[in-house]
């Protein structure tokens, strides 16, 4: 008897392994484990996120043409789905409205959870359009030490695959990454994913009259926070240009997905920091990697105030223009 069931659990591995069946945790849905389909009102681009403007494209699918719901997006009349290539059989996944499909048989789809934050890759890696490798196209690459953002992660088998979303100059995507070589941002060892409620200015630190301002986000955007104090937070978020880049702004413009974290104290909270001396020209990003957004260069000889360190990566203020700017440098001294 114990021989017959051990056959028949190895030949239920070999079937999923064969059918691409995911072994997943209950929050996040996949192709594989989902029986919820629908068809497409109308001939319409899918997005690599749920925004027509802020998204790349992933493709488009015709009117009629039938998907499979993966889940919606909290907050927002998005659905992730899956659909067919009929050119070539692959999988892609991505977004479209709420309102433009119909038909939906097989349950109700339910809110994703994105219960991951901001991570670093520590190894160049491809992202793909699905988490069935077989079938799947490659639509990104993320580089050594680029920061970006963990939406969720869970196992295929003894696959790990992590569903990401990280910036490119074709605006930002999302896709996944097969056994990804990723960590902990260095200064961040808590963050979680947030949706950005109305659109809004960062700046590069607790005062909007005292910093300079750092960019904008807008509604429908997602963000991973690194740090808090009282109605503060540290964020880091994608940019058109490519690039990551990271702010400050007010706790209340956001959806936090795991409320409830305590996350570290934001740097410039109740810190002495002490005046230095730039000994070359050095270069200002926005977060510490030379893959973040290349803010300034800041001349040799120029004052500013260090906060905080982690090896050769500083966290400085320098003053630009009679305010403050933020950011990291890489200086051996």
């Amino acid at each position: 008897m114990k021989k017959i069931t051990k056959s028949i659990v190895s030949l239920m591995f070999v079937m999923c392994a064969i059918l691409g069946t995911v072994i997943s945790s209950p929050a996040v849905a996949h192709a594989a484990d989902t029986s919820i389909s629908a068809r497409s009102t109308v001939a319409q681009t899918v997005m690599l996120g749920p925004s027509s403007s802020i998204y790349a494209s992933a493709g488009s699918i015709g009117q009629n043409e039938k998907i499979t719901i993966l889940g919606k997006v909290k907050n927002m009349d998005w659905y992730h789905i899956q659909y067919t290539v009929s050119s070539s059989g692959n999988f892609k996944t991505g977004y479209v409205p709420t309102s433009k499909v119909t038909g939906i048989t097989g349950g109700t789809p339910q809110d994703e959870i994105y219960n991951g934050g901001q991570r670093v890759a520590n190894s160049t890696t491809t992202v793909y359009s699905c988490d069935n490798i077989g079938r799947s196209v490659k639509i990104g690459t993320i580089y050594a030490n680029e920061g970006l953002t963990e939406l969720y992660g869970y196992s295929i088998l003894s696959t790990k695959v992590s569903y990401v979303e990280f910036a490119t100059p074709s605006g930002t995507k999302r896709g996944y990454a097969f056994n990804p070589n990723f960590s902990n941002s260095m200064d961040a060892s808590v963050s979680s994913v947030a949706r950005v409620k109305n659109n809004a200015t960062l700046y590069y630190g607790m005062s909007t009259s005292s910093y300079n301002a750092a960019g904008s986000v807008y509604a429908g955007e997602f963000v991973t926070v690194l740090a808090k104090n009282g109605d503060w937070v540290y964020v880091e978020y994608n940019t058109s240009a490519g690039k990551r880049k990271r702010g400050y702004f007010s706790v209340g413009q956001l959806d936090l997905h795991r409320p409830g974290l305590t996350y570290r104290d934001i740097y410039s909270y109740d810190y002495n920091p002490h005046e230095s001396t730039a000994m070359a020209n050095l270069i200002i990003y926005s977060g510490p990697s030379t893959q973040y957004a290349n803010l300034l260069t800041m001349p040799n000889g120029s004052c500013y105030y260090l906060y905080h360190s982690i090896g050769n990566w500083h966290y400085i203020e320098y003053k630009v223009n009679g305010k403050r700017t933020s950011g990291w440098i890489y200086c051996q001294y």
